[in-house]
């Protein structure tokens, strides 16, 4: 027989010898045994070999009987060393393992152990005793409309076995999980058949009754002495529509809100879906939607920043390759700009009185006003200043006091337009104050003024003091008697 790879399992004893043997690494922990499974000791004189990259001073072995029909294991010998272990490179080490089983005959196990992790292999020991031993059964995990379903049985046969293999099997409704039956099991119709020295097991949806959804079939083999082997069930599910799409948007979408969609997708036959998304922007053609947050999931969200008619497809695939796709049409709204004005920071709301120096500085701003991501660098601003003798207009965001204005009264409208012509208007009124005749003095003809403003009562103060003095001192006449 062929040199096969047993692979080292992290798991506990029991469930690893119910599992069978998984051919896969783990990581590059390989233990290699140069027989077979099903390898055939007829004389009793076990004798097992390979390599391995793991030290092996802390192995162990355990040679279970596996032969009765409620597959207990029972021990029959056990030992803490192999027989030989010989370093044949850097990490790398063949062995031998020797066990005297005269007098034995059984479907065996024999179990190696390294460092509380193990691997088995299924060996045929004496010329009695022997039955089939499924190890694993690759089971389609979906069937579409399929009329025959067919299972190839991964089995061990006994080495006396000759003619056909005798298959049975019982299936049932099984829960959307696929891991309980919902319904009671009844025997199936199933013809057996050898392909490659393997059996399979053929199932006809319409002689078995088998409807679409989901299933559960428990099988077995018979060798041609009528010996039975182990167990196995394999899900599966059948699949005969597409699923149904429906999707689902609310109203009144506006450009530049978060918008979600939703696809209500009913499939009877799978379990899950997957989901492609297209989107078609206002003009455009559809083109695939890329988001990590909507990879694959029955809704799309995202911010429109058009306004206008949007569509959005989606595909939705089973597991079984059934698909079907469902396309939606709608209108995003506009959204309208907002005027936002502030002078020196001041805002500015709609019928405000501003009052203003006509020489200034003063600076009336709209650069606050705002809109969508998509229409925000195209906004257009208008400006329109009136008064009983003048009307000035400006298409600026900023008008200030360098801007040459006449009349000492004006109604201001401010318009501001998006590129779809949607507008909003704030309108207020300035009132240029008159300036004082000290606004045309210079500087500093202004602090003179200024001083001399806070040192006059000063000065009329220090002169009444001094009269006051100075009328103290006064002399009265002395009136000198006539004689």
């Amino acid at each position: 027989m062929q040199r096969k790879v047993l692979v080292i399992f992290s798991l506990l004893l029991l469930s690893l010898l119910s599992s069978g043997v998984n051919s896969e690494p783990v990581q590059s922990e390989i233990l290699v045994i140069d027989q077979g499974q099903g390898h055939h000791f007829s004389e009793g004189l076990v004798l097992l070999s390979g390599t391995s990259n793991i030290p092996l001073n802390n192995a162990s072995w355990t040679l279970f009987n596996n032969t009765d029909d409620n597959q207990n294991f029972v021990v029959i010998e056990s030992g803490d060393y192999l027989t030989q272990v010989t370093p044949i490179d850097q990490d790398v080490w063949s062995w031998s393992l020797s066990i005297n089983a005269s007098g034995i005959s059984c479907t065996c196990i024999i179990t190696l152990g390294v460092n509380n992790t193990y691997t088995s292999i299924y060996v045929y020991i004496g010329n009695t005793s022997h039955k089939p031993i499924i190890l694993d059964a690759e089971v389609p995990s979906y069937i579409t409309n399929n009329q025959e379903i067919q299972i190839q049985i991964d089995a061990i046969l006994p080495p006396s076995h000759v003619g056909n293999l005798l298959i049975q099997a019982s299936t049932c409704k099984a829960s959307p999980d696929r891991q309980r039956c919902t319904s009671e099991p009844y025997e199936l119709t199933t013809p057996s058949q050898i392909v490659n020295e393997s059996p399979i097991l053929s199932i006809n949806q319409t002689v078995n009754e088998i409807t679409e959804g989901n299933w559960i079939v428990f099988f077995s083999i018979s060798d041609s002495a009528l010996n039975p082997s182990n167990t196995y069930s394999r899900a599966f599910t059948v699949d005969k529509t597409a699923p149904e799409v429906l999707l689902v948007v609310r109203e009144n979408i506006t450009e530049g809100e978060m918008l979600e969609v939703y696809a209500n997708a009913i499939d009877n036959g799978s379990s899950s879906l997957s989901y492609t998304w297209k989107i078609g922007e206002p003009g455009q053609q559809l083109k695939g939607y890329n988001s990590q947050e909507n990879a694959n999931q029955p809704y799309v969200s995202f911010v429109p920043e058009k306004s206008g008619n949007w569509t959005i497809e989606v595909v939705v695939r089973d597991e079984a390759g059934w698909q079907n796709s469902s396309s939606i049409s709608f209108q995003v709204n506009n959204f309208k700009p907002v005027p936002m004005l502030n002078i020196d920071a001041l805002k500015i709301e709609s019928g405000d009185e501003i009052r203003l120096s006509k020489e200034g500085p003063w600076l009336i701003s709209s650069t606050d006003s705002y809109d969508t991501r998509n229409d925000q660098d195209t906004l257009v601003y208008y400006w329109k200043f009136e008064s009983e003798d003048e009307m000035k207009i400006f298409n600026t965001p900023k008008v200030s006091s360098d801007e040459d204005f006449q009349s000492d009264y004006y109604q201001v409208q401010f318009i501001i337009y998006d590129d779809d012509s949607e507008s909003n208007t704030l309108e207020f009124s300035i009132n240029f104050e008159q300036a004082s005749p000290l606004s045309s003095l210079s500087p500093v003809f202004k602090l003179i003024i200024a001083l001399c403003l806070v040192l006059l009562p000063v000065s009329i103060f220090a002169l009444s003091r001094r009269q006051i003095r100075d009328e103290g001192r006064s002399v009265i006449p002395k009136w000198k008697p006539k004689k």
